[in-house]
């Protein structure tokens, strides 16, 4: 890049800054910022390339027409992850009472089964 109303000094400093050095100019420009002052200006302009550069893909970002805004696809893929993760209900009684633990259930059903198949062993006589 050659700009007529730049110094030597500055226009090495901004081709340093877009990446525009040639074979000689690097030489020159490493002998720059050897300078101080030179190389405060030359971190100025580099981080000045930076933001620009940065507002150039956030605009180009902004101009390309999307489906759906991201926040609408965050918050729908949001809601899909835990939904895949939700706990599963707890079982409700059919009864709406308390439900007993298994074997306190089991209990009722073994007695009676014990009972049946003592009075068959037995021959259904009652005891003396």
């Amino acid at each position: 890049m050659n700009e007529p109303n730049l110094s030597r000094r500055d226009q090495l400093l901004v081709d340093g800054a877009l990446d525009l050095l040639d074979g000689t100019d690097t030489t020159a420009f490493d002998a720059l910022l050897r300078d101080p002052g030179a190389a405060a200006e030359f971190a100025a302009l580099e981080r000045t390339a930076a933001l620009v550069s940065l507002a150039d893909s956030a605009a180009e970002i902004a101009r390309t027409p999307t489906s759906r805004s991201l926040d609408a696809r965050l918050r729908d893929d949001a809601v899909h992850f835990f939904a895949e993760r939700a706990p599963a209900p707890a079982p409700t009684a059919v009864d709406g009472g308390t439900r007993w633990p298994t074997p306190l259930r089991v209990a009722p059903w073994l007695l009676t089964a014990a009972a049946g198949l003592l009075l068959l062993v037995r021959g259904g006589e009652p005891a003396p």
